[in-house]
C-alpha cells in the first residue's frame, strides 16, 4: 500500500481527493494540509 499526504490550498479539494484515494484502497492518506510549509515541516519528522 502507497502512503501519501496531501497539500492544497482549497479544503474541499483536499477532502474530495483525500476520500477518492482512501476509496481505491492502494493508497493511504497519512494527513491532509493547506500551507505547504506544515507538510514540509511534516516531512522532517
Amino acid at each position: 500500500m502507497l502512503r501519501a499526504i496531501i497539500v492544497d490550498d482549497e479544503e474541499l479539494s483536499v477532502k474530495r481527493l483525500k476520500r477518492i484515494l482512501s476509496q481505491s484502497g492502494e493508497i493511504e492518506v497519512n494527513d491532509t494540509f493547506l500551507d505547504p510549509t506544515e507538510a514540509y515541516e511534516f516531512g522532517w519528522h
